[in-house]
């Protein structure tokens, strides 16, 4: 295990005082490729915008880079490196591919349009289509693939299959293989596509119901799949999993 990049201990986290994730212990290290994976509802969004620093923690710690993330200031925190692709894709519908690839301002690195048609070639033939009109996949393509030109020290990717078929993410997963190779960037992806998953990254967080039910290395994980469905379908919920299904009731059914 590499030092970590992201750390989390004991955090709990939710929205206006009330607790969406409970007591969580997850890291990410340097070149790690870790899967947060779980229903609908089980906390996912709302750990990672607590990583980025946009909710503050109501218990326990996030570190970044061994320092504190506090929460509030999500600028402090992507300047320090940690870049957070969500599940909107947040690309700008009415430039060009090659202009969003461009308001990254990665030039430093480099030119930063060669840098994402290294990993995304399928973009090359697109770069002068505005971005509202590439497919999903693409859009999710230009979204990494923006993010990656700022060479982030951790890379974060909510909801990365949402509206993709099967094949486009098959293809998806082995690059953000080679990217947290390459640049040896943490990343930490929330993804659906469990079979596939697995078979990419180096460990997995299950979560449900706001608790984390089971954790390992992805090589474990694949052989506990009656397991990871029985978490799924919440036979495996942690002791106060009724008290988090109230809160999220409280908040009437907004958790993601």
């Amino acid at each position: 295990m590499t030092a970590a990049i992201i750390d989390c201990a004991g955090l709990t986290s939710g929205y206006a005082g009330v607790p969406v994730i409970r007591d969580l212990d997850l890291t990410v290290g340097e070149g790690e490729l870790v899967a947060v994976l779980g229903p609908n509802g089980a906390g996912k969004t709302t750990t990672l915008l607590t990583i980025a620093g946009v909710l503050r923690p109501i218990g326990g710690a996030v570190r970044f880079l061994g320092a504190p993330v506090d929460g509030g200031r999500p600028d402090r925190v992507a300047r320090r490196g940690l870049c957070l692709v969500p599940d909107d894709r947040s690309v700008f519908f009415d430039l060009t591919v090659r202009e969003n690839i461009r308001m990254g301002r990665g030039r430093r690195h480099g030119d930063p349009v060669r840098v994402v048609l290294d990993y995304f070639p399928a973009l090359e033939s697109r770069l002068r289509m505005r971005a509202g009109l590439l497919s999903g996949g693409e859009q999710q393509m230009l979204a990494i693939g923006r993010a990656i030109t700022m060479r982030p020290r951790a890379l974060m990717v909510d909801e990365m299959s949402l509206g993709l078929a099967p094949v486009i993410v098959k293809k998806l997963l082995p690059v953000m293989r080679r990217i947290a190779d390459d640049l040896g960037c943490a990343i930490l992806i929330v993804e659906q596509h469990v079979d596939l998953a697995l078979q990419v990254v180096d460990r997995a967080y299950v979560f449900n119901h706001g608790a984390m039910v089971q954790e390992g290395p992805a090589v474990e994980l694949r052989g506990q799949r009656d397991l990871i469905e029985a978490s799924y379908l919440g036979a495996q919920d942690a002791p106060d999993a009724q008290t988090d299904q109230a809160d999220q009731a409280d908040q009437g059914g907004a958790v993601r």
